[in-house]
């Protein structure tokens, strides 16, 4: 019986060697099979030719569905973005209102107690009669810093009002006719003051003359401040409006100096009474006479 049993275990174990010896014929699955043929090993990077590497496929490769898009780096530039500056009236315009904001708020930062002052004397006379003293013991240097901003903005509002109604004149360049109309407009202010000294010197108003420049200067001052928002308004104003701020800014103007010639009347009263016809003579020739001709001319070019 017990040789029984050794015969079964030493035949069990011999099945069992057979089983393994024959199991090693299957196929393993976890077992690495090289994806290039031997030739295909042999082959150096030199050789390889274009068909023979796309076969090498890596399959860990992404592969996308359509071309990748580059990305566009921070020199370059969109050829359908048209630049925001496309012309020298355009250039002229953004560096004029940048110059004639950056003067006038320089001024204001300098002299701003002299700009109240100047608001004051032209709402009310006392104003007017108590800064009037003040700058005949202290001067008028920072009044004057102001009257020259006036110049500055008046010759650039020139400029809007000549190019938007497409006037031509010989001048060309949009910087010199900045220029040009600023020195025209101070000289013929300047022209002004100066007969009227040469009034003063030959009769007896010196005190009444320097009331009269000074109002003069006042008045000049916020016609100056009035056209730095009206240039802004033309410049950069919503489209259609141009042409209703600059009769506005002209309108207002014309008012600003139709209550200067009021108020110079209430200076001069004393003379009227004596001297009407010098008087007359004065209004007719320096006041009317210049302005009628710069406003004809004008009208003749729109």
């Amino acid at each position: 019986m017990r040789d029984l049993r050794k015969l079964l275990f030493l035949m069990g174990c011999l099945l069992w060697s057979l089983n393994l010896v024959t199991g090693q014929n299957a196929t393993n699955p976890f077992e690495l099979v090289p994806r290039l043929t031997e030739a295909q090993r042999q082959i150096t990077p030199a050789e390889t030719t274009e068909a023979e590497t796309d076969s090498m496929v890596n399959p860990f490769d992404l592969i996308y569905d359509s071309p990748r898009e580059t990305t566009t780096t921070f020199y370059e530039v969109d050829p359908k973005v048209e630049p925001i500056i496309t012309s020298d009236k355009e250039r002229f315009f953004f560096f004029g209102i940048g110059i004639m904001v950056l003067l006038f708020t320089s001024g204001v930062s300098l002299v701003g107690n002299y700009l109240n002052k100047s608001f004051q004397s032209f709402v009310y006379d006392n104003a007017f009669n108590q800064y009037y003293r003040e700058q005949e013991g202290r001067g008028a240097a920072p009044y004057f810093v102001l009257y020259t901003l006036f110049f500055i903005n008046l010759g650039f509002f020139l400029v809007l009002l000549l190019d938007y109604y497409q006037v031509s004149i010989p001048i060309q360049s949009y910087y010199l006719q900045w220029v040009v109309f600023s020195i025209a407009t101070a000289t013929l202010f300047l022209f002004k003051q100066f007969t009227l000294i040469l009034i003063r010197w030959i009769f007896p108003v010196e005190s009444d003359i320097r009331r009269y420049i000074f109002l003069m200067i006042i008045f000049s001052i916020m016609i100056g401040a009035l056209l730095v928002p009206a240039n802004l308004l033309i410049t950069y104003g919503p489209d259609g409006s141009t042409d209703y701020v600059l009769w506005g800014t002209i309108i207002l103007i014309g008012l600003v100096y139709l209550l200067r010639t009021i108020r110079s009347l209430f200076i001069a009263n004393k003379q009227l009474l004596f001297h009407r016809f010098h008087f007359l003579l004065y209004i007719c020739t320096v006041e009317i006479a210049p302005v009628a001709i710069m406003v004809r001319l004008i009208l003749n070019q729109l």
